[in-house]
């Protein structure tokens, strides 16, 4: 045990080191496995994403206002002006999934650098859990074409808005992104507001609520009007009447003990990671911090729980990369328990996949 934890944390600072390589493997091993399952499954678009393409065909134009709407508007003169949509759908998912790659290893590099150093544990630990872990980089690769990633992309744009003083474009995103998928409501427009407060602390709750009041009304449309019994019927691909015919809160969901046991086990090491931060930075309250637990939420309101921790994970690292630069906090140096507790999130056990959790293990 003694010997373990000094080649353990040796591990992380090679893989962190050497990031962008491990972030290149990772996503090159998923894609083979991925296209495999492609020609397996010839008949599909992709194994398990027909419930993406679904959001690709329903639009205001055709079905009025519904949820999840803003994608198929604006692909909308492109798909009825091509032969066969699905191959051009395909082309966006691939196309959107690279940005978002490209943009977490980028702002990684350049919020969270590698430092050789003992002090930079938890840094190289994240590095790591986000090039080669199952709710990092593999996690975007097998999801995609999902409005996460979409969502995600919208995060971070808003971030950065806020980051340069541009508080009102980050406003205006946020209303989009929940026309876009009103999840976007539960784990990213926290994180915003905590953060609209700490880049400019002096001006109080002004702009957190000019934020919250833009978005408020349009969630409560989403909420009241969302499902459209036109979309369901008519959406030529994927399965619409899943979408738009469906309460706000499911509660089935066709998960096995074990699966069940690795997604709480995921959750719990987010969780301890965040403590650890938290205590790190001598455990005052902060916005930040409780925003990091939002998507947690998720779990109330949907059952792809595999999904919402790879959301919840990238949310938490967003957040710690947004306040190490606003200089609000520090990474600290994690002991040989806060690394045993947290190293399932470096395993490369597979992608957290909607469909599938951990194919190459459960």
């Amino acid at each position: 045990m003694r010997l373990g934890f000094p080649v353990i944390a040796a591990l992380l600072s090679f893989i962190s080191r050497h990031f962008l390589w491990f972030c290149a493997a990772g996503f090159a091993v998923v894609v083979v496995e991925r296209v495999g399952s492609m020609i397996v499954f010839p008949d599909r678009l992709y194994t398990g994403r027909e419930w993406s393409a679904t959001f690709y065909f329903a639009n205001y134009i055709d079905h009025g206002f519904l949820k999840r709407g803003v994608l198929g508007t604006l692909l909308r003169p492109l798909l009825q002006s091509v032969g066969d949509p699905q191959l051009w759908v395909l082309g966006v998912m691939v196309v959107t999934s690279l940005c978002l790659l490209a943009v977490v290893a980028v702002l990684t590099q350049v919020l969270l650098p590698h430092r050789d150093n003992p002090g930079a544990a938890a840094t190289h630990l994240i590095r790591t859990a986000i090039a080669i872990g199952s709710a990092g980089i593999p996690h975007i690769t097998a999801e995609h074409g999902s409005l996460d990633h979409f969502g995600l992309l919208l995060m971070l744009a808003a971030l950065a808005c806020l980051l340069r003083g541009r508080w009102i474009a980050a406003a205006l995103i946020c209303p989009v992104a929940i026309l876009l998928h009103e999840a976007f409501a539960v784990f990213a427009l926290p994180l915003i507001l905590a953060v609209s407060w700490h880049a400019a602390p002096a001006r109080g709750l002004r702009r957190p609520a000019v934020i919250a009041l833009l978005s408020a009304p349009v969630m409560l449309a989403v909420l009241l009007w969302g499902n459209n019994q036109l979309a369901a019927d008519t959406i030529p691909y994927g399965v619409g009447h899943r979408v738009w015919g469906r309460d706000l809160i499911q509660y089935s969901h066709s998960y096995t003990i074990s699966q069940i046991i690795a997604v709480t086990w995921y959750w719990l090491a987010i969780l301890t990671l965040i403590f650890s931060v938290w205590r790190a930075n001598q455990g005052r309250f902060d916005w930040v911090f409780l925003a990091m637990l939002s998507p947690l939420a998720l779990n109330v309101l949907g059952v792809d729980h595999a999904r919402w921790v790879g959301l919840g994970f990238f949310v938490a690292v967003t957040g710690f990369g947004v306040m190490t630069r606003l200089g609000c906090i520090r990474m600290p140096r994690l002991n040989r328990w806060q690394i045993a507790g947290t190293a399932i999130l470096c395993l490369p056990l597979g992608p957290l996949s909607q469909v599938h959790p951990l194919p190459w293990l459960l």
